[in-house]
């Protein structure tokens, strides 16, 4: 029997993705596919744009149905009660133009979503650092000439604008569970629970949190208009922090935007 996914890793970019996928993999009620960002929700014509280690399945998408999709992703299923994919492209708007939310709601409209975030700057340079080890097609040398080129980089970190895709799609808040990566990385037990609690799955303790696809340390080679323009993304993007503060109830105290 088909079976769709209960549960989605949605994002964002340069915020965890990849080692929470092994973490919350590690659960005894969770089955994560075993192909971190399939692209299952993505339309066949995208760009997806993924390096090589996860070309393996996602770089398929544009031939293989949605049946075939899952039947690669479930083949050691073992009906555990959420089945999960992450893909960061989710929450990459309009870089990625699918109508991500209403087919995951097509599919089952009681679809849970799990979103990382981090400090929207941070995000910002993490990607630009990230953009600058690739080998081929590299960004600009300065950072204000790559965000001139590159709006991507700046909408990934309006997580409230890429949210607000979901929720005017039909998801409501109780189906989302927003995960600050610098508080999981300051407590990863406090932000399992909250994560248990959401899935409604049974508390185990939970394993030390991995911390891959780090990014590397910044390229000497890029100029030094980093501050200046630190400053200006922060004022930027504020306004959407706001925003993300309002529906999830909270500050987030751990961002520091003075």
């Amino acid at each position: 029997m088909l079976r769709y996914p209960t549960l989605v890793v949605i994002g964002a970019m340069r915020c965890g993705t990849t080692s929470f996928h092994d973490f919350l993999g590690s659960h005894p009620e969770v089955f994560m596919s075993p192909v971190k960002g399939p692209a299952l929700f993505v339309g066949p014509t995208e760009p997806i744009g993924y390096p090589s280690k996860y070309a393996s399945l996602a770089e398929k998408r544009g031939y293989l149905t949605d049946e075939r999709m899952i039947a690669e992703l479930t083949k050691d299923y073992a009906q555990q009660p959420h089945f999960a994919e992450s893909t960061e492209l989710y929450t990459r708007f309009p870089a990625i133009r699918s109508d991500v939310p209403g087919k995951m709601l097509r599919w089952n409209p009681r679809m849970q979503l799990v979103y990382l975030v981090r400090h929207p700057v941070d995000r910002v340079l993490s990607q630009f650092r990230f953009e600058q080890t690739k080998p081929l097609n590299a960004p600009p040398d300065r950072l204000s000439n790559y965000l001139r080129s590159n709006l991507d980089a700046l909408l990934t970190s309006r997580y409230y604008l890429q949210l607000s895709r979901f929720l005017e799609a039909g998801f409501c808040g109780r189906q989302i569970h927003v995960i600050v990566l610098e508080e999981l990385l300051r407590d990863p037990r406090k932000q399992w629970e909250h994560v248990c609690r959401f899935l409604d799955i049974s508390f185990v303790e939970p394993p030390l949190f991995p911390q891959l696809n780090a990014t590397p340390a910044p390229v000497q080679r890029h100029s030094g208009d980093g501050g200046f323009q630190r400053d200006k993304l922060a004022q930027v993007l504020w306004p959407d922090v706001v925003r993300l503060e309002s529906f999830i109830g909270r500050p987030i105290d751990i961002w520091d935007f003075g």
